[in-house]
């Protein structure tokens, strides 16, 4: 008995994820993420969210689709420099941080994801805009580590007296090993 239940759970969540999130809920949740930074909890409507926030404001999307085709067409652009729709780049190019925290914030874990929610509330609060390319982007990609702990500069706070030397080992340490993996990777 318990299988069947449990089979029964399964299918209904998976005809519940496939189900389209409706306009109004994603724009009321977009709202509150301009104004505060706060994104919902649900992964689902927070990627239709920042989806949404990633579309140019030059380019009118309508629907929850027309921002997620976008959405990965512009990351295709990015990763192979070519696509359906768009002049391919010369040479692929970097995301804007603001497109890898966002990722962070909807699909890390748990830890990245706190981190990542927390940066961009604190950028908001700080007059950042999130449809903005260069939001979050003042302190560039992180050498290690996560772009959320990266925007906040917790390595730095964590560099203090007495174990500021230690964790300028530290830091060197894994500047070290990154060089290490760069080198053996190419």
């Amino acid at each position: 008995m318990l299988t069947r239940k449990h089979k029964r759970i399964e299918k209904v969540e998976q005809a519940m994820a496939r189900m389209p999130i409706r306009d109004e809920v994603v724009q009321k949740a977009y709202d509150e993420f301009c104004s505060s930074g706060t994104l919902p909890e649900l992964p689902r409507l927070a990627a239709c969210v920042t989806d949404r926030a990633l579309v140019p404001k030059s380019t009118v999307v309508r629907t929850e689709a027309e921002a997620g085709k976008y959405r990965a067409n512009m990351v295709l652009i990015a990763l192979t420099g070519r696509s359906d729709n768009y002049e391919p780049d010369p040479e692929p190019t970097l995301l804007p941080v603001r497109d890898y925290l966002f990722d962070e914030a909807v699909w890390g874990p748990n830890y990245v994801k706190q981190m990542a929610r927390a940066a961009i509330e604190f950028t908001v609060d700080c007059g950042g805009d999130v449809t903005d390319t260069e939001f979050a982007a003042a302190k560039g990609y992180p050498t290690y580590g996560t772009v959320g702990t990266h925007v906040l500069g917790v390595l730095d706070r964590l560099a203090c007296e007495p174990y500021e030397q230690q964790a300028c080992r530290l830091f060197t340490r894994y500047s070290d090993i990154q060089e290490q993996i760069k080198e053996r990777g190419s």
